[in-house]
């Protein structure tokens, strides 16, 4: 009886062993898993971040580009619109043909005006632009001083000190036509 009790109790060792060890592989493998699916999910975030710090950058990126267009746009504004001296000014014609009548008729009573020193004509892109140099003071009103059967052709869009925006009005016109037809 000593014997079987003593094989009985091996057998209940190494049973007990067995077990132990079949459980400590079962938690051992169990852990993993359970900290792999943390994980995962940490891993998604972390990507979802990564993405939208990516596009955070490539939008300022490009607000940082159109803010240097945009400034060099407002340097370009000013130099033509700007005058440089008090008694200096210009008239901006965009979308008008440079051999127009009006447009030189225009030139002509700018360049007839006893207040004009000195008048120039530019002409780019279709964009005329008559820069003046008065004697003495600047003329704020001188657009209203123009014939007014001259400055019905025009249309004023803008007017900052002695420069003038104006719109061409057959130039409209016929934008206008071209839509409708």
């Amino acid at each position: 009886m000593k014997r079987s009790t003593l094989i009985s109790a091996v057998l209940f060792t190494g049973l007990f062993s067995f077990n132990a060890a079949g459980q400590t592989k079962t938690k051992t493998n169990s852990q993993p898993t359970v900290l792999n699916q943390p994980v995962a999910k940490i891993d998604k975030k972390i990507a979802g971040v990564d993405s939208s710090i990516g596009k955070a950058m490539a939008t300022a990126s490009r607000a940082k580009d159109v803010a240097k267009e945009a400034t060099v746009m407002a340097k370009d504004f000013i130099a033509i619109f700007g005058s440089k001296t008090p008694n200096e000014g210009a008239i901006v014609i965009p979308a008008i043909e440079f051999d127009d009548a009006n447009l030189a008729t225009l030139i002509a009573a700018v360049k007839d005006r006893k207040e004009i020193k000195k008048a120039t004509v530019e002409y780019t892109d279709g964009t005329a632009t008559i820069k003046m140099t008065f004697r003495g003071k600047s003329q704020a009103d001188f657009w209203l001083e123009l014939p007014k059967e001259l400055r019905e052709a025009f249309k004023m869009k803008s007017k900052h000190q002695n420069n003038i925006l104006v719109e061409y009005k057959a130039a409209t016109a016929n934008k206008d036509q071209l839509v409708q037809n």
